[in-house]
């Protein structure tokens, strides 16, 4: 898990295009262990980005794991994972490679295990759409992925979260 870690932080995936990069990886990676992907495109300001869906097992419960490929932009060093005192450092580690990682090795091993409930592992290029579109997440959930329970992994100091933040839109009209 390490090893693949690593390999993640390398992506500089604070660009679209190496998110996208990042992307073909992961999609390469599950396709070298014989698990099928479905990529969804739409993603992004020109609709340029894919998410990525990996599903296992196929009964009750749906279970939902999900990932990003974004990090914030840092400096050139920061794209080398280093390990110290057995932990590993380096952007996107924290949030959220180093999730990502165990993500794809747990699907990869739920389905060795003959996983009966359906666990889909959903990766997206983008967590916050800043670069303008409808992001990776929002693209999944048009497509019908949703389920009974979500496991998303980022980083929240061992804390568990029943909620998160969310958007309110409205217009306001003054006279």
């Amino acid at each position: 898990m390490l090893a693949l870690t690593r390999q993640l932080v390398r992506y500089r995936s604070y660009t679209p295009g190496v998110a996208q990069s990042a992307m073909d990886f992961i999609n390469g990676w599950f396709g070298a262990r014989g698990l099928e992907t479905t990529r969804y495109g739409g993603a992004g300001s020109q609709g340029e980005l894919t998410s990525l869906v990996v599903r296992v097992g196929s009964g009750e419960p749906r279970i939902l794991l999900h990932g990003h490929v974004d990090v914030v932009p840092g400096d050139e060093g920061q794209f080398e994972a280093r390990e110290e005192r057995d932990e590993l450092y380096g952007r996107g580690v924290y949030d959220m490679k180093g999730a990502l990682a165990a993500m794809m090795y747990a699907v990869e091993d739920l389905r060795s295990l003959g996983c009966e409930a359906t666990v889909e592992l959903l990766i997206v290029p983008d967590e916050e759409n800043e670069h303008g579109g409808p992001n990776g997440a929002e693209v999944l959930i048009g497509q019908g992925h949703v389920g009974d329970f979500l496991i998303t992994g980022e980083p929240t100091d061992f804390h568990i979260g029943t909620q998160a933040k969310g958007v309110l839109d409205l217009r306001v009209t003054l006279r």
